[in-house]
């Protein structure tokens, strides 16, 4: 009797990638997975030797290099079957776990999960499993992810560190992660204001350090050399008065009040012009400008278009332009990391006005505590 060969790939997902491990989660989870390819190997399941192993790779996104080779050899059909050892090393989002198993039943492709033995398609009830789990998946990540923000404003609230680039001048200390003056660069940063303060101007500081190679890591903004921006930064940061944030003291300085302060009017006294914010222009396309933050990192959402905005809402004749698609949008700083968001400009101001409209109906609550509505929602009086 011939057999149906299942050709079957192994993924795993690890979320921390520790470089000098020797064996790391992907290598435990994959050799479960090759147990039970091996338990049915009398079905004709066999192994594909390539590996398919996201090191250092979140859950929250399909933007996986590993996750996206598998779906494009899935889409090839050059898989039968996708073996992980849990759901949640695959995915971490209800909407992501619904656009999966959509693409494997296009593609005929099983999915098998080795803890809890359980089959995409088999049963209903494991349908149902699985759906119950994509969501719990999600639901822990989402906990997760307000213990770490609840446990930040913490430290922060305390001046304490919890993670971020460490400014030049400081090493972070391997076992409280604490700021501590590097010996080698602290004298660099003294000097750096004691030439501001004497009215250096920031270019020139810049052409110091360049010239003579005192910065052996460059790690301001990972640029090759200093520039004029770099040592503003430097020059602006109150971490090197001893202080995190509102909380003094925390670390040790390597300036003092006076030299900082002198130092800061020099600069000023350079400026030629106030520095600023433009106001909001009357007919702002843009009515929420410089309101919104994105609710992960609390950063500012900067405005966008796909194309020009017009300067004023009609046409000479009298027409009506139509305006272009507008949006609020945030992109990460760091060069390495892919997280981004936009909102659209009419849905965002949508839900503002519908927020607006139900704490006018109830005055007594405050604006974060309003159910939001869709924005045509009316309240029966």
């Amino acid at each position: 009797m011939e057999r149906n060969v299942s050709r079957c790939a192994v993924y795993t997902r690890q979320s921390v990638a520790r470089p000098n491990d020797d064996f790391t989660s992907c290598d435990a989870q994959r050799d479960m997975c090759l147990v039970r390819i091996r338990a049915n190997a009398f079905q004709g399941w066999i192994v594909l030797e390539e590996r398919f192993d996201d090191l250092g790779e979140s859950g929250a996104t399909m933007d996986r290099p590993a996750l996206q080779r598998l779906l494009a050899r899935v889409a090839a059909r050059e898989v039968d079957r996708v073996v992980v050892h849990r759901l949640d090393r695959l995915v971490r989002s209800v909407r992501d776990w619904t656009e999966i198993v959509a693409t494997f039943k296009r593609y005929g492709t099983q999915l098998t999960i080795v803890a809890g033995d359980l089959h995409l398609g088999d049963l209903a009830m494991s349908d149902l499993v699985l759906n119950v789990l994509a969501t719990f998946a999600e639901f822990e990540r989402e906990m997760i992810g307000e213990r770490l923000r609840d446990a930040r404003a913490s430290l922060r609230s305390r001046g304490l560190r919890n993670a971020g680039r460490v400014p030049f001048g400081y090493t972070a200390d391997p076992l409280s992660h604490q700021l501590v003056v590097q010996p080698e660069q602290a004298p660099v940063v003294k000097r750096m204001f004691e030439m501001a303060a004497a009215g250096t101007p920031p270019s020139a500081v810049a052409m110091w350090i360049n010239s003579s190679g005192l910065d052996d890591r460059r790690v301001l903004d990972g640029r090759q050399s200093w520039t004029p921006k770099a040592v503003l930064r430097v020059l602006g940061n109150r971490v090197y008065l001893g202080r995190m944030g509102a909380v003094a003291d925390v670390h040790d300085a390597i300036v003092d009040e006076q030299l900082f302060a002198k130092a800061g009017e020099a600069i000023a006294a350079r400026r030629t012009r106030a520095p600023g914010r433009r106001d909001q222009e009357a007919g702002d396309l843009f009515l929420l400008r410089r309101l919104l933050r994105c609710v992960h990192c609390d950063r500012l959402m900067t405005t966008s278009s796909s194309r020009a905005l017009p300067d004023a809402p009609t046409k000479p004749e009298g027409r009506k332009l139509v305006v272009p698609p507008r949006y609020y949008t945030f992109r990460s700083r760091s060069a390495s990391s892919k997280a981004s968001e936009e909102k659209s400009s009419r849905r965002a101001q949508s839900a503002i006005r519908a927020a607006l409209i139900d704490c006018a109906w109830s005055p007594h609550r405050s604006l974060t505590t309003c159910s939001h509505r869709p924005a045509g929602a009316r309240r029966s009086r």
